[in-house]
């Protein structure tokens, strides 16, 4: 058997229980039981609190290879309540939240915390919970487990009363779940794998979601021809600013982003939008889309105005812009006529179009062309050289870039791809390898990007699997490179979305060149729903010999980079 000694702590005085504290305000009182000879977490207050959390603090580290299972011998009071998750983070988290509080950046305790379900069934008898980490391949999971360990255990439930709660012996690290066990003396059934049998294609897809990483040889390496460049600074009026796009049209860049007074995709945001001549000096910020002003974006529900997100696209010899009304239902307001946010799902959604042919001056809104399109990749170098678009769980193809069919996998796919994954599957780009299979890469809130395959260039696709590429719970974009490679760009670290980073692979499996675009942090201003991540939701193009990326900043400020192509 094989334990980490020096993160290792039993509970069998009244002594050893002052390494468990109640975190932050928590309604948790942690006791030592003479009977049990053990700790005794409960709530201390009768039904109203769900989430006691308890702090371990100082117990030493290990490494998180060697023992990669962590094991708490626990008893429940009352087999009534649950056990629910764990938070705990490694000494390399650890730096780099220390790295952002030590700018004064607005940032959460828990924007570092990785977050398990252990293995766990409540009862009221002695037994083992336990989480495995030895498949994690998480940039997060090298190195040494953090000192301070952070775990969260739910006591749910409206019947909770401070007769409930939880009993702990000892917790861990080990090199096996066997091991655990046999230090709990409790008798241990490897458990035995089912066998799925698969159809062929969705074989094939798990089995290539799987060798798909960002795993570096190497550190990741600064660049020294990035040059950066602020769009639109803080604005005490509209302090949100996300959602970035750019284009360039007749001599000219163009980019645009949401603006709204606080909050995301509120009532009142719109859209503006400035130019450059020259990359490195901006217009102020302009309209050209703005919700009871541009016609037909009044709300078909309530007096209060819609919100409006969208992008540019180049069609011909004319400047459009793409965007999407989203009108809330009456539901969505409180009595006081202010926003609820908990009913922000609540909307409907409609699509319009203005074009220009100087950037200056806007048409009508017009209903889009269905082959008008704003998120497209430029052709494959591979396969049948056809254009595609992602947008979530689907995706479209063209043969010439005007006209276009629009595929995803089928419901009961999806439904299975769903089922399996721990968080969301939502916003997606993608590309085809040089050996012709088509990716569409979905963002998860499960610290790893999943995917889906096409065979047949777009035509139809395989289930949503996991891969090996970590990724921040973010927006990202792929783009291929002029000599065929494909670039990734986004944050590979869980849910920090920081630092801006650049991945390179030559074959579309492994992404093993990765580039630090800008690592800066931005001290936010004013606080709003939905705001904060230091750099998010990255736009990408291609000029002449420069890739461009523009992107928001804690969705306050709007920035654009860019670096040569040969330093890639």
């Amino acid at each position: 058997m094989k334990q980490a000694t020096n993160f290792f702590v039993r509970f069998s005085t009244p002594r050893s229980i002052s390494a468990i504290a109640p975190f932050g305000k928590t309604a948790t009182a942690v006791l030592y039981d003479e009977t049990e000879q053990a700790a005794l977490v409960v709530p201390t207050e009768n039904g109203a609190y769900e989430s006691p959390s308890i702090e371990f603090p100082a117990m030493g580290a290990a490494n998180c290879r060697e023992y990669p299972v962590f094991a708490m011998h626990v008893k429940l009071k009352n087999p009534e309540t649950t056990f629910g998750r764990f938070y705990w983070h490694t000494d390399a988290v650890s730096d780099l939240r220390q790295k952002l509080e030590g700018t004064g950046a607005n940032v959460g305790y828990w924007q570092f915390i990785r977050k398990v379900q252990p293995d766990y069934a409540p009862t009221t008898d002695w037994q083992l919970c336990v989480a495995d980490f030895s498949e994690m391949h998480h940039p997060y999971f090298q190195g040494n487990w953090q000192i301070a360990m952070l775990t969260l255990m739910r006591i749910d439930g409206e019947g909770v009363t401070t007769d409930d709660g939880v009993y702990i012996d000892w917790m861990g690290w080990f090199s096996s779940v066997a091991d655990a066990y046999e230090y709990a003396d409790l008798p241990y059934e490897a458990p035995k794998k089912e066998e799925v049998q698969r159809p062929a294609n969705e074989q094939r897809a798990m089995e290539s979601s799987l060798k798909i990483n960002n795993r570096l040889n190497g550190d990741l390496k600064r660049l020294s021809s990035v040059e950066r460049v602020l769009v639109s600074d803080y604005d005490p009026k509209q302090t949100f600013k996300h959602h970035p796009d750019i284009t360039y049209f007749k001599g000219k860049f163009y980019v645009s982003f949401s603006s709204g007074v606080k909050d995301e995709d509120h009532p009142g945001q719109k859209m503006v939008y400035c130019v450059s001549d020259d990359f490195y000096h901006w217009s102020e910020p302009m309209d050209v889309v703005v919700p009871g002003v541009t016609p037909q974006t009044d709300s078909k529900f309530t007096e209060a105005p819609t919100s409006i997100i969208g992008g540019f696209t180049v069609k011909g010899d004319r400047l459009c812009f793409l965007y999407t009304v989203t009108d809330y239902h009456p539901e969505c307001f409180r009595e006081d006529g202010s926003f609820n946010t908990n009913h922000l799902g609540k909307a409907t959604y409609r699509n319009y179009m203005v074009s220009s042919e100087d950037g200056i001056y806007w048409s009508k809104p017009t209903q889009p062309d269905a082959n008008c399109r704003n998120n497209m990749m430029l052709p494959s170098p591979y396969g049948m050289h056809r254009w595609y678009e992602f947008y979530g769980k689907q995706a479209s193809y063209s043969d010439d870039g005007e006209h276009w069919t629009t595929t995803r996998a089928t419901d009961a796919q999806i439904a299975a791809s769903v089922a399996r994954c721990p968080g969301q599957l939502t916003e997606s780009a993608g590309f085809q390898s040089p050996d012709g299979v088509v990716h569409n890469f979905i963002r998860s809130d499960c610290g790893y990007i999943w995917q889906n395959e096409s065979y047949d260039n777009g035509e139809t696709w395989t289930e949503f699997y996991p891969t090996n590429f970590t990724s921040a719970s973010s927006m990202f974009k792929l783009i291929y490179l002029p000599d065929g490679r494909i670039a990734w760009i986004g944050s590979p670290y869980y849910d920090t979305r920081w630092p801006l980073t650049l991945y390179v692979s030559e074959d579309g499996y492994n992404f093993n060149k990765g580039y630090i675009l800008c690592d800066d942090v931005y001290e936010m201003k004013t606080d709003g729903w939905a705001k904060g991540g230091q750099i998010a939701y990255p736009h990408v193009m291609i000029r002449d010999e420069y890739l461009y990326v523009f992107y928001s900043k804690q969705k306050e400020v709007t920035e654009i980079l860019r670096v040569k192509l040969t330093e890639l």
